[in-house]
């Protein structure tokens, strides 16, 4: 999910390299340019560009805030392909560039919350929960779901608390759900894994207030990375069954060095 652009998309091209068919999905195909060029950042470019280099990535558009889309999705996969061995929980909503450095926890508006937690953990739920029961019956599959270092903890005046509530705790609660689901298809042999891509260097990233960024690079929480160098992680999680790698958090820019 979230595959128009930034990780997302990154992650999209990775795993169609590597020999997946990839239902690359987004809120919208996005608006085309004159001449019928795909829109900067659409899932239509994403498409048209994995078409480019002849990488089998199928857009679907999918709203994960939409219990309706999620169930259309998931019958479309399932009546298309007969089968889903991965799931990536990628889309999320976040602070980006409305976010006030000075924001006050107290004054979240209902609709804030409300965003925050329907994309950020009812959507990765319902998707699980609509396509994992096809899973079972395989006898084997992997799902990750993609947090932020925000959901495991902050420090007042640090760049991951300012304006960051809502968001922290929609990633904790999605971090709680992974490690459930974990146990709960352990006996499937299906892995439930988190991942924290840390830093990168998206839209979404240049989007951030200059002053969060700042902090959060000098405190070390993270490499700032590019999106070309987010392939190996997310190939190798794609890749394990229960019997492997699962119930995990695990850190991107550790890949290769505290893990696998």
């Amino acid at each position: 999910t979230g595959a128009a652009q930034g990780i997302g998309r990154a992650y999209a091209f990775a795993l169609a390299r590597a020999g997946a068919h990839v239902i690359a999905s987004s809120r919208s195909m996005g608006a085309m340019t004159p001449g019928d060029v795909p829109a900067e950042g659409s899932l239509a470019q994403t498409v048209a560009l994995a078409r480019a280099e002849g990488l089998p990535v199928e857009g679907m558009i999918c709203d994960v805030g939409d219990e309706a889309q999620i169930d259309r999705l998931a019958k479309e996969i399932i009546g298309n392909h007969g089968r889903i061995d991965v799931i990536i929980n990628n889309a999320a909503t976040y602070p980006g560039a409305h976010t006030n450095p000075n924001f006050d926890a107290l004054k979240m508006t209902s609709e804030d919350w409300d965003l925050y937690m329907r994309v950020n953990v009812t959507g990765p739920y319902f998707m699980i929960a609509r396509l994992a029961p096809f899973m079972i019956p395989q006898g084997a599959g992997s799902i990750v779901n993609v947090t932020s270092s925000a959901g495991s903890g902050s420090t007042f005046g640090s760049a991951d608390h300012y304006g960051m509530m809502g968001y922290a705790v929609s990633k904790a609660a999605l971090n709680r759900m992974t490690m459930f689901f974990a146990e709960e298809f352990r006996q499937y042999n299906i892995a439930v894994n988190i991942l924290d891509p840390g830093s990168v260097m998206t839209a979404a990233w240049r989007a951030v207030p200059h002053e969060m960024k700042d902090e959060y690079l000098r405190t070390g929480k993270s490499k700032l990375a590019d999106e070309a160098s987010m392939g190996g992680h997310i190939v190798h999680l794609a890749q394990q069954t229960a019997q492997g790698l699962t119930g995990q958090m695990l850190k991107a820019d550790l890949f290769g060095e505290s893990w696998p």
